[in-house]
């Protein structure tokens, strides 16, 4: 209290080096989505810290996360400022984000009329989540199996057929209409859903016409006689209502059918008839068989009006012909008494 006595110490300070430590919050996502890590630069004593990301982390400390990626993941991360090493834990969970069924379809399908039809569908969901298709604008006498996600269809001959009428008998006619009937497009609505979400897409069947032959009714037989006439109309039908054109081959008319025999014809014939819708074509064979007609031969006698006195002789000159060259006999009636024949 009456005197002061002071002494001084040099006191050395080491520095003590604390390791890094940071702590990472649990963080949430949703697939998809970019995962992103708040890593400081320095720690607490300002040393910089230098990290270890294991994957899927970049260096930058980002994961793109992807569908599938959903779960609670642990990532150990290594942090070190040069001294000391030490690993940190973090939790991150992502949530699970629902995808749409997909449609992997061609836009367009072809088949004709007649045939049985099978069309799968190639329909997935990237979750493989139960899904269910129902499609929009489908044949009536079409089938969905669900089950095996198939289209099945057996379209009828009678699908595209012909509207009739005047316009149409004569474009049909010209063979022009045809080609107005070559196919015909039927457009589809397609849906798939699951128990969150639904997508859509289309799919167009293109139907082509299938086109059926005519059936040419056969004709019998023809036999007649030389001079007479001959007249064959065909007669056919078309499943397809099509108008049909005929044709016949030599002797006859190539259109009419007809044909006047004469007295060279005879003999054995055959021509060919044909019906055609401008496709297809049906052709049958008649026989034709013509008989010989006789004509009657001819005699020709040169002056024919004979005076004579008598006990004068005389002679008369016989010609006779046969148009057909047929072998001829000749005969004399009532000859005068005396007279002879050769």
């Amino acid at each position: 209290g009456i005197e002061t006595l002071r002494r001084t110490w040099i006191v050395l300070v080491k520095d003590s080096n604390r390791p890094p430590a940071i702590t990472l919050p649990s963080i949430s996502a949703n697939e998809n989505e970019v995962v992103t890590l708040n890593l400081p630069l320095q720690d607490e004593d300002g040393d910089d810290i230098m990290y270890t990301l294991p994957p899927p982390f970049k260096e930058d400390g980002t994961w793109q996360t992807t569908y599938g990626d959903a779960g609670i993941h642990f990532f150990p991360i290594t942090l070190s400022d040069g001294k000391t090493t030490i690993t940190s834990n973090v939790t991150i969970t992502i949530g699970k984000v629902n995808r749409p069924p997909q449609f992997n379809l061609v836009p367009k399908a072809y088949l004709s009329e007649g045939q049985n039809w099978f069309f799968p569908l190639d329909i997935t969901d990237p979750d493989n989540d139960q899904f269910s298709i129902t499609i929009d604008g489908l044949p009536p006498d079409a089938t969905f199996s669900q089950e095996k996600k198939q289209i099945i269809w057996q379209p009828s001959y009678e699908y595209i057929k012909r509207k009739g009428g005047m316009a149409s008998n004569i474009l049909n006619t010209l063979r022009l209409e045809q080609f107005l009937l070559r196919e015909k497009k039927i457009p589809l609505t397609l849906h798939a859903c699951d128990l969150q979400q639904c997508s859509n897409s289309t799919l167009t069947l293109v139907v082509y016409n299938v086109n059926r032959p005519p059936t040419l009714y056969p004709l019998e037989n023809v036999t007649i006689k030389e001079t007479e006439t001959v007249q064959l109309t065909p007669t056919a039908s078309d499943p397809d209502e099509d108008i049909l054109h005929f044709s016949l081959t030599p002797p006859l008319g190539k259109r009419t059918g007809k044909w006047k025999t004469t007295f060279e014809d005879q003999g054995e014939y055959t021509t060919y008839i044909t019906a055609t819708d401008g496709k297809t074509p049906d052709t049958k064979p008649v026989k034709i068989t013509v008989l010989k007609t006789n004509r009657p031969p001819t005699i020709t006698i040169k002056n024919d009006d004979v005076t004579i006195n008598e006990n004068q002789q005389f002679q008369l000159t016989i010609k006779a012909t046969d148009p057909d060259n047929d072998n001829l006999t000749l005969s004399l009636e009532n000859p005068p008494a005396g007279a002879t024949f050769t």
